[in-house]
């Protein structure tokens, strides 16, 4: 939703910023509502709901990155072995899709590959949330998980860890973004008791107009309902990765038990390489230790 009418000002009201907003919200979500009902591309979405029924389940939204949910896939099973990992692959290249799959069936992981997005570079949020979304409606709201969560295809648990048992105590669990006035689970590490949200007309789209990102339109249907300082967040430190590059510069992010890979800024072009690659091999050896 657009922001709340209290929250616009005189001068916006003058200006009809009100209802210009709310025209453009409502034709979004008339969009959304059609490529919502398009089915997937490939996979086996009948699967995927039978084995996440009663589970805690583990959802990646994968993008044109195999090695990425390889070392997710085989990291999961180490640290988190009780957790259902399900892929979900959003790839813009087919063939690139065709290696995503192998890799899930090599591991033993329920695939699907959600319908083409319309919207990719700086509106992959968007493309982001649609899938989040076609998930819920297509899988987990049909497949009655005891417990699910999202997690971005670079996040990884680097010691035995369980995101699911903070549920226990409270409906959601995850990486709290503070939008004031609002507050939402950041997209990428969030966490959801499945009987406490099952009725929630659950939307994990970004909202601009009201100063939210992906994640964010669940104010309105959940989080205005729960409270923040209830939820267990894994909080988030930088930590750089080269001895004579400051973490301003190049980085990588510890939530908790988890590194995440990415970045929310860009970093200097000669260094994206050489950081993925440096990942790669903490990883690995994460996985031989």
């Amino acid at each position: 939703m657009p922001k709340s009418p209290w929250e616009y000002t005189r001068r916006e009201w003058t200006r009809l910023r009100p209802l210009v907003d709310s025209y453009k919200h409502y034709r979004h979500q008339i969009y959304e509502a059609h490529l919502l009902r398009r089915p997937a591309r490939g996979g086996d979405v009948a699967d995927a709901i039978n084995r996440i029924r009663g589970s805690d389940v583990i959802l990646t939204v994968a993008f044109n990155a195999p090695g990425k949910i390889a070392m997710q896939a085989a990291l999961l099973k180490k640290f988190v072995p009780h957790a259902l990992y399900v892929v979900l692959d959003n790839s813009s290249d087919d063939g690139i899709a065709g290696e995503i799959a192998r890799v899930a069936s090599a591991a033993g992981a329920p695939y699907i590959r959600l319908p083409p997005a319309p919207w990719q570079g700086r509106e992959a949020g968007r493309s982001h949330a649609l899938a989040m979304n076609w998930a819920w409606r297509h899988v987990i709201a049909t497949g009655k998980p005891r417990a699910f969560g999202f997690i971005d295809h670079d996040i990884y648990p680097v010691v035995a860890t369980n995101p699911f048992a903070p549920l226990q105590d409270y409906a959601v669990a995850g990486r709290i973004w503070y939008r004031p006035p609002r507050w939402h689970l950041w997209a990428g590490f969030c966490f959801f008791r499945f009987d406490e949200v099952r009725q929630r007309r659950l939307d994990f789209g970004r909202d601009w107009l009201a100063g939210v990102d992906t994640g964010g339109r669940n104010w309105w249907p959940l989080y205005r309902y729960l409270d923040p300082a209830k939820v267990a967040d894994p909080g988030l430190r930088s930590e750089a990765i080269f001895p004579d590059v400051s973490a301003d510069d190049c980085s990588v992010e510890r939530i908790g038990d988890w590194l995440h890979e990415g970045q929310f800024k860009d970093i200097r072009p000669e260094l994206r390489n050489q950081k993925e690659a440096v990942v790669q091999t903490r990883l690995q050896a994460v996985l031989r230790s």
